[in-house]
């Protein structure tokens, strides 16, 4: 009986000190570190002009970009973006006459990031930003093939909110993102991105 209890004891002291070096030998992810990334990012983007005589100029497309950042440390970044916004249109009645107003963009511009990890790789981030870039707006009538557009040149103040979640080896953000201007031009969406780190 008592070789029995010594030996179970002993089994007891194995198990026990091997679940030690386990927990020692665990190391969490930790996906938000110091050093450069890429990426890229696709989704869903507005593009408003605001009205013209009550008339709504607003429309929506895909829009998707690439991006380079470099991460200080696990809360701040700094990272550089080219946005392009696919023509988006939208038809509007003007006096019972059906007219199509189209709109795009794309810019380059330039964020501080501030990141919130959570847990290891889980964690929420925000930006605030400058993009410069080209919207182009039209209007034409279908079927008749008369057309204007006109082009804006301008810097955007950009900000965004959202959530990441990694693995080790690459990011998936999920961002809401707005770019407004002087000239009441306004960008707004949801983009889903895909960051490589480099270190």
């Amino acid at each position: 009986m008592r070789k029995r209890t010594l030996a179970r004891a002993a089994i007891a002291a194995l198990v026990g000190l091997s679940g030690v070096a386990s927990a020692a030998d665990y190391v969490p992810l930790v996906s938000v570190r110091p050093g450069p990334y890429l990426g890229v990012e696709g989704g869903s983007a507005t593009i408003d002009a605001g009205t013209v005589d009550g008339i709504p100029l607003s429309a929506s497309s895909f829009t998707y970009g690439v991006l380079a950042g470099y991460q200080f440390n696990r809360f701040i970044g700094l990272e550089a973006q080219y946005i392009k916004v696919n023509q988006a249109t939208t038809t509007v009645n003007v006096l019972d006459v059906p007219v199509e107003l189209g709109a795009s963009f794309h810019g380059y511009g330039v964020s501080a990031v501030g990141t919130l990890p959570l847990v290891a790789d889980i964690g929420l981030y925000a930006r605030v930003g400058v993009v410069k870039g080209y919207d182009t707006l039209s209007a034409s009538l279908p079927g008749t093939g008369l057309a204007v557009s006109e082009g804006v040149h301008g810097s955007k103040g950009i900000y965004g909110a959202g959530a990441y979640i990694g693995n080790g080896h690459s990011i998936f953000r999920l961002e809401y993102m707005r770019a407004n201007d002087v000239a009441g031009v306004r960008v707004s969406g949801v983009v889903g991105q895909v960051v490589f780190p480099l270190w």
